[in-house]
C-alpha cells in the first residue's frame, strides 16, 4: 500500500505553491521538517555496529593512552605497544638486538604484573595473559 504525502504543518497547497514560485523549485512537496541530528559519536557508533567491526577492548584503549604511566619510562623509551587480542599483547621493541633481547627475556617478569595491576583489578581475570615481543623494523 502506498503512502500518501501530505504537507508539513504549517503548509497548505496555496501556501506551498507561493513559497515554491519564490525558491524557483518544482517540487510538488516541500521537505520535510527539520529534525533534531544525532551525536557524531551516535552516528559512529551505529555504523560501526552496523558494519559489524567489533568494539574497541577498554583494556587496549586504556593501553595505549596510559602505557608510559603503567610500563615506566625504562620501557616506554624503547617499547610501544601493539594489539591485544584474546589476553596477548604485542610490544614492538625499538633499537638494537641487544635491547630487543633483554626485553624479550625481562618482559614477562617485569611487565606483566605492571600491566595487569593497572588494567584488571585483583577480582578480575587478568587483562594480558602473555606478552609477544617483537623486534620493530
Amino acid at each position: 500500500m502506498e503512502r500518501r504525502r501530505t504537507f508539513p504543518k504549517g503548509y497548505t497547497p496555496d501556501s506551498w505553491r507561493v513559497r515554491r514560485e519564490f525558491l524557483g523549485t518544482a517540487a510538488p512537496f516541500p521537505d520535510p521538517p527539520f529534525k533534531e541530528g544525532e551525536a557524531a559519536a551516535d552516528a559512529v557508533a551505529r555504523v560501526v555496529k552496523k558494519l559489524g567491526v567489533p568494539a574497541a577492548d577498554p583494556a587496549a584503549l586504556r593501553l595505549e593512552r596510559d602505557w608510559r604511566a603503567i610500563v615506566g619510562d625504562d620501557y616506554a623509551l624503547h617499547a610501544t605497544p601493539g594489539a591485544l587480542e584474546r589476553g596477548v599483547l604485542t610490544v614492538f621493541v625499538h633499537g638494537g638486538a641487544a635491547r630487543y633481547a633483554t626485553l624479550k627475556r625481562t618482559a614477562a617478569r617485569d611487565l606483566l604484573p605492571r600491566l595487569n595491576a593497572a588494567l584488571s583489578p585483583p577480582p578480575a581475570p587478568p587483562a594480558v595473559r602473555s606478552l609477544r615481543v617483537v623486534r620493530a623494523t
